[in-house]
Order: C-alpha cells, then structure tokens, then sequence
C-alpha cells in the first residue's frame, strides 16, 4: 500500500563549527543537504478503514558527513502515520550540507505526504452455460489475476485500478465454452456480472461472435429504462441511417416514424419533454431541421446512454427522460484515420497524436449530398417533388492532453443545415405551403472539460458556449418570416467517489440563457394544445413577436448509491434548479431499489418527480403567453423485472405510471384565447408496459421491445372535448430485430418495426370565406379520428475484408423493403372559390422503398 510523498518542505540550518578564522571572503558559500529516497513509504494498515490523508513533518539532524543523528515529529499527524514517516525517513539516503568548501552539521525539515491508496475494483458472478446451468471450474482471468468459479458457478476478482479502465475479462471451460467480456471500471466499483459461455469447442475463433452484440447481463444498480448503445448497435440497425435516436426509436417505451424523422416520444411524453446532451453539455437542439436527423455523427460516438424512467439528478429536470451522448476523448498513441462514404452522406475522422506525451488531436466532418440521392429517387419516380433533398453538414475539432492527474480536451462543434424550396407552375404543394419554404441553421457549441483524478475521487470542471442560430420563410396565404438566436453560457463542476461498496456524486452548475426571436409565428393561442390537425389551409393570422429573454440559472444536485444489505441496494437523489425566468423552482427527486433475485434476476422499484419549464420560450413572452406560468410537474412510479433466461437471453419487463399536472393549456377558440390565455391548469396521466427480450446463439442475435400505453391529457379550458390523447399517443408498438453471421465476413441483418396510427382533428367539412375568397375547415372534436397502422421493414447486409493494413466494409441496405404506404398526415388542396369545389383530400406519405449503400475503411 504505498501512497505519499517525501518533500523537504521547510527550514535548513548549518550549525556553527570552531575553524581557523581567516579573513571573511565577501559572501559565504553554503551548499544544501540533499535526500534521495528509493520508494515512498507504506500507508499504515491501521489507518486503511477511515482512508484519512495528511502530511506529517519531521525534523531531520545531519552530520558533517550526512549520517542520520536524529530525528523528530514536529507536527504530528496520528501514532501510525507518524510511526510509518519515521520508517520512511530512516531509509532514505543523505548528502551532507557544506559552508564555504568545509563540511557542517545541519538540520532540514521534511514534510510526508499520506494519501489513501485507491480502493481495488471488484468483479463478482456467476458463469453459465448455453442453458443458464451453473459452470464450475470455469477460468475467469483478466490480466491482472484469475479465478476459478465454485459449484455454483461463483467467482470473485479483485483489480488494482488508479483510474477509469475497460478490462478484457475471458472465461474458458474445457467442454463447455470460452467468451470475452469488456468492463469498463472506476477504482472501488463493485460490479455484479452473469457470464454465458457458448456452446462450441474451445479451438473455435471468436471472431464471429464478437460482431454480435452479446447478450446484456442485468443491471443491478436501482435504475430502470436504461439502455447503452454504441456505434456498433448503430450500424447493426437497418433504417438507421446512421442517426443514433433512429436506433434508439426500436427501444421499449420509445416511438416514433423513423421512416421520416428521428424525432422521439417516450412513454406518452412529448418530444421536447426528453432533455439531450452531449459530451455533459445540454442542447435544446439536437436535431437538423426540427426533427430529419440528429446533429450526432455515430463515428464520434463511443455511448449513447438513455432514460426512459425517472432521469438521475445529474441532468436537469425533465418530465420524460433524457439522452446522453459521449464522444470519443481522441486520446490516442498511434494515428487513426477512418472513412465513410455513403448514398448520402460522407465522413472522415482522424485522431492524430503529436509526439507531445499525453497530447492528441481529433478532427473530423460529415456531410450529406441528399441532393443527389433524392434527385435520383425522383428520376427513379419512387419519389414526388413533395420530398425536398436538406443539406446538412457537421464539424469537430478535439484537443485531448493527458497531464498528471488532469485529463483535458478543447472541443468545437459546427452543425450547418438548411434547404429551399420554391414552388413551380404545375408541381404539387409542399406540406400544404402555395408557394414555398426555407429553412436554415447554424449550431456552435464550444466546451472546455477537465477530469482531475483525487485518488479514487473524479473531479469533472465543465465550461462550455453554445450559439443557435436559425432563419425561416414560409410562403403561404401569407409570408411569414422569423429569425432565432439563442445562446447558452454553462459552467458547472462534478465530483464522483466510491464510497464502501456504494458511492456518492454532486454538482454545481450555473447557466445563462439569452433567447432572441424577431419575426412571425402562426397565432396558436385559439388551438387546443397537444392537437394535430391535417396539412390544410385554416387562415388562422400571424402574430409578430420580438422578445430577447434572458434566463440566469443555479442549480446543485446530490446522489447516493447504497447497499444496506448483500443482495439489496438502493439509489436516491435530488435536483434543485432557480431560473429567473420563472417564479417558482425546478426541481427533481429520485429514489429506487434493487433486489438480486434466487434465480439471478432483478426486482426494482423506482419513484420519481420532476418539473419542466415548457419547451416553448414564447409561451412566457408577455406578449403573446404568460410570463406567471408554473414548471409543468410529472410523477410517476416503476416496477421493473430483469431476469436472465436459460436460453442465452435476458428479458426485461417494465410497468410504469405517470401523473403530470400544472401543464400549459389554453382555450381552444379564438375568443377564449384573447380572454384567458395560458394557465397552468393542464393534467394528465400515462400508464402501460414495456418489455425487451435480447438473446442470441452462437451466429444469430435476435431482440424485441414492445410497449402498450395508455395516455391522455386534459384541458379544462376546452370549450368542447376536455380529456383527450395527445398527437404523439400510440397505444401499441412493436420492434423486432435480428442479426445473423454465416461466415466471419458477413453480417447480415433485418428489423421491422409496427406501431398503431397516432390521433388527429379530422376535417368534418368547409365554409366559404367571403371576404378572403377561400374555404376554411370545420374541425371535428380534438384528436377523435387515427391514421392507420404505421410498419416499415429493412434489411441491411455487410461484408468486412482488408487490405494491407487497412480494414474496409462494404454496406448494403433496402428501407421500407415492403414499400408500406405509411400516412404522415392527410392534405387538403386549396379548392377552388370561384367554381364552388371544396378543397379535395389527399395524403403526404412517408418514404416509399428505397436503397441505401456504402463503403468504409479503417487504418
């Protein structure tokens, strides 16, 4: 156990000798005593449990010929560490100090510094077979040590970590199995594991059951509606298109049409009531062109973690969840270059060491030439003009520099998107507009991080700017023009150490918002919220907004992960945030539990609450809303199963209920609106079943995820329907996915994907406008007519080869393979006045079949 350090700290003093007495030069020349220590001291064993750190002084005597004469405590620290200093000094070895060219006695202080050595990581299971049959006399070895697991297929490894580090585990039983596992550990952390050897002889390679993802064991911590994906489960998603929330859209509790956008609902929440995050910085805006892709480029990303049940108190307050994605730190030995052309998109990545120790550069970009592929599908006439080809690009640049106990990096991201569309004589209305639609956007974000290790403690410092800035033109019965700039300012600090066989976190953050908006929004103070309605002309006005609303907000958190006893632990947690904008706090709080189960399952319990500001800033302008509204406010509980099944497999089953009130609500008339305007008055509720069933043989994976809700919000401002379902309810959707592996080159893979229609406003009839010469709706009750069932499947193939050095694929992917006429929403054509004809009905579809091809390299 060896954790200090020898420094002289203080005083040095020769001691006066009788010498022939010559006379005095002009200066006297001293020459300081020197200690070399071979090693640092031993941390006193009797001091390991309370883990105290210290310094203890000694004062140290020297001869003329740098022999030890004594030594002394000056400023005592405990018995055992004073006990160990003095082991300490009585070891080293010393030069003796001189005066003028003679020799002299001396005396110099030295200060011992004790810090508690890191507490050992452990790793404790079971290991399995094919079956779920416990496997005794399994190897389970990392490169550190190895076990061997009992009868009952128990094992426990202990690992000697300074730092967070991913450990190849490899267990190996003659007749039975051998697998590699990865676990990423802090020092201290204690994990519970469920290894499953595959059935196949012991000389078989494992390269093919590496490109399957293996089977997740549970998670024992007390958190449900968690799910972690990497790139890989990326690329292994048919449909994707390389967009990480597409992938994450197949989860249990999750729906969305990722034929179309990547936009996503959780658990009957709305798509702004899921917070995002990248790389610890939140983004009110995460998508390119309100919903068609996300600005995350899946090269960069390393973990995508998502929440679905209550959101820890480490993110700000949410009502439904949030997202967080991790890039890559770019800490790197050895250059790295990675290339991905494809149908519509090109990227290029680089991480670059600099032959400085510690110091490395990763740059790379993405950009689309949708352009090209939709024009493509329209010669094809697999694609109509209604679909306008987006232009979108990404930008990163990361300096990573490892010093001491500092891990830094500097990092810039640039998202560009945009697209123009001008109707021409003849061609079909877009979305409804008579004339056309521009769109334009610019995301900056800027963010400095340091991770300072302090023995098994991190210490996270964040500092980051991020600048939005978006144009948008409408032409339509009339031309509606609107430029938004918002900019967030964001520091805040994390600290994270184990603590016995749990650990405990909490943070500061401050963060200053300036949301700047001049131009038009369409007046929507007289519609019901949560309604969808058909693409159709409804002549409602334009409002002209010009607001700059600035936001200044502290916030501090806390949790804790403990084990009151072997087979149970518990998580608790609280949030407290203080923005100006609002008179009343944010805040969030969580507890959960976990029970390990006889038969290596899982049984939780979570509970959560939790406020949001509504997503709409202009809701407080007070102009148009309500500068007195309240944070709206979820309260929901979870009962959640994870249970390993004797198939290779882990099924997991999630029952949750919601309760939210204090939303946003405003009339649903004209009148009503410029008389009452938005009130805190909103409820609602939302209740169902999720479940995940991950298994997999030796050349096949396989999933499900499925959830069945029931959702409903109420407006008691309604002067008609009260309690309806929202725009986003689907009560049952479902998700299968399979990967399979005939040969170690080739993957191929397939997903299909069902979920029943969302709710609209229908259309009941027209009335003739007189004074503008039109036809405008009449709208039945809110949200009481559905779409039709929504399904899409894909298939994707992939083949891995090399060449010299470089690693390269070939991809293949066919998107709505059984070209499913899913609706977005029903259209109206705009009639015609003179000669009577009411505006006809028609549909804007979502994507028809289609390929998707590409190729990449690796060096």
């Amino acid at each position: 156990m060896r954790s200090c350090a020898i420094a002289v700290l203080c005083s040095f003093a020769a001691a006066a000798q009788e010498l022939p007495k010559p006379a005095p030069p002009a200066e006297s020349q001293v020459v300081r005593p020197a200690v070399q220590c071979q090693s640092a001291p031993e941390y006193p064993q009797e001091e390991l449990a309370g883990r105290r750190s210290g310094t203890v002084l000694l004062r140290v005597g020297l001869s003329p010929l740098g022999e030890l004469t004594s030594v002394a405590v000056v400023e005592p620290l405990s018995p055992a560490f004073d006990a160990a200093a003095l082991r300490a000094v009585r070891g080293c070895a010393f030069t003796g100090a001189t005066k003028d060219g003679v020799a002299v006695s001396a005396q110099l202080e030295i200060g011992i510094r004790f810090e508690p050595p890191p507490l050992p990581a452990r790793i404790e299971g079971v290991v399995v077979e094919g079956r779920g049959q416990p496997v005794a006399g399994a190897t389970v070895s990392t490169p550190g040590g190895s076990a061997l697991s009992d009868a009952k297929g128990a094992f426990s490894l202990q690992l000697e970590l300074s730092e967070k580090e991913t450990v190849v585990v490899t267990v190996v039983k003659a007749k039975v199995g051998a697998e590699v596992f990865e676990e990423t550990l802090l020092p201290g952390e204690q994990r519970q594991v469920r290894y499953a050897l595959v059935d196949r002889s012991l000389s078989a390679t494992v390269s093919v059951t590496r490109v399957l993802p293996r089977v997740p064991d549970p998670n024992r911590e007390p958190v449900v509606g968690k799910y972690v994906l990497g790139r890989a489960d990326i690329d292994r998603t048919p449909g994707s298109m390389e967009d990480v929330s597409r992938a994450i859209a197949t989860l249990p509790g999750v729906v969305a049409d990722p034929d179309l956008l990547a936009t996503f609902t959780v658990r009957g929440g709305a798509a702004d009531e899921t917070i995002d995050y990248l790389d610890g910085v939140p983004l009110s805006n995460p998508f390119h062109l309100g919903g068609f892709a996300s600005i995350y480029n899946p090269m960069l990303i390393t973990s995508a973690e998502f929440y679905a049940g209550a959101t820890p108190p480490r993110y700000q307050s949410s009502l439904s969840g949030a997202l967080d994605v991790a890039y890559a730190t770019g800490d790197t030995r050895q250059l790295h270059l990675e290339a991905d052309l494809s149908m519509q998109t090109a990227k290029v990545a680089a991480q670059i060491p600099t032959g400085v120790e510690g110091l490395s550069v990763t740059a790379a970009f993405r950009r689309s030439f949708f352009e090209l592929y939709f024009g493509a599908l329209r010669a094809a006439h697999l694609l109509s003009s209604d679909y306008v080809a987006p232009d979108i690009g990404e930008y990163f640049g990361r300096v990573f520099w490892s010093v001491g106990a500092h891990r830094l990096t500097l990092t810039y991201v640039r998202a560009t998107d945009g697209f123009s569309f001008l109707l021409k004589p003849g061609e079909k209305p877009l979305f409804g507009s008579t004339g056309g639609l521009q769109l334009s956007n610019v995301l900056q974000l800027g963010l400095l991080t340091d991770r300072i290790s302090i023995g098994a403690a991190e210490l996270t410092l964040t500092a980051a700017v991020t600048h939005d800035a978006s144009h948008t033109t409408i032409e339509s019965q009339t031309l509606v023009a609107r430029n938004v700039a918002q900019l967030d300012l964001l520091g805040r600090a994390d600290l994270s150490l184990p603590v016995g066989r749990g650990r405990v976190a909490g943070g500061l953050q401050f963060s200053h918002r300036r949301y700047d908006f001049r131009g038009q929004v369409s007046d929507a103070r007289g519609i019901a919220p949560w309604a969808a309605f058909p693409l159709v002309e409804t002549g409602q006005g334009n409002v002209n907004i010009s607001s700059n609303a600035p936001n200044n907000e502290p916030a501090a958190y806390a949790e804790a992960l403990l084990r009151p006893a072997p087979l149970l632990s518990a998580e608790v947690g609280a949030r407290l945030q203080l923005p100006s904008a609002s008179r009343s706090a944010v805040y969030s709080a969580r507890a959960a539990l976990a029970y390990d189960l006889p038969t290596h399952g899982v049984l939780k319990f979570e509970a959560g609450l939790a406020t949001q500001l509504p997503a709409n800033v202009l809701l407080f302008d007070p102009g148009y809303g309500n500068p007195d509204l309240l944070p709206e406010r979820s309260r929901q509980m979870v009962l959640a199963l994870e249970q390993p099944l004797p198939i290779e497999a882990l099924l997991r089953v999630e029952a949750f209920s919601k309760w939210l009130d204090r939303l946003a609500v405003n009339p649903d008339t004209a009148a009503g609106a410029q008389s009452a305007g938005y009130l805190s008055r909103g409820s609602g509720a939302a209740k169902g079943v999720d479940l995940l069933l991950a298994g997999r043989t030796h050349s096949l994976s396989y999933g499900v995820s499925a959830g069945l809700l029931f959702t409903d919000r109420k407006n008691p401002l309604a002067s008609g329907r009260a309690t309806y379902p929202t725009a986003w309810d689907q009560r049952f959707s479902v998700s299968t996915s399979a990967s399979y592996v005939p040969a170690d080159l080739w993957l191929l893979s397939a997903r299909a994907t069902f979920h029943t229609g969302r709710p609209y406003t229908p259309v009941t009839g027209f009335v003739r406008d007189d004074a503008n010469q039109r036809y405008l709706p009449v709208f039945g009750e809110t949200n009481s007519a559905r779409y039709a069932s929504f399904f899409e499947a894909s298939a994707r193939a992939e083949r891995r080869f090399t060449l010299g050095s470089v690693k390269l694929a070939w991809y293949a992917e066919v998107l709505n393979l059984t070209n499913a006429t899913n609706i977005f929403a029903l259209t109206y054509d705009s009639g015609d006045y003179a000669a009577h004809v009411e505006p006809a009905p028609g549909s804007f579809n979502h994507l028809p079949i289609r390929p998707f091809l590409g190729v990449r390299g690796e060096y």
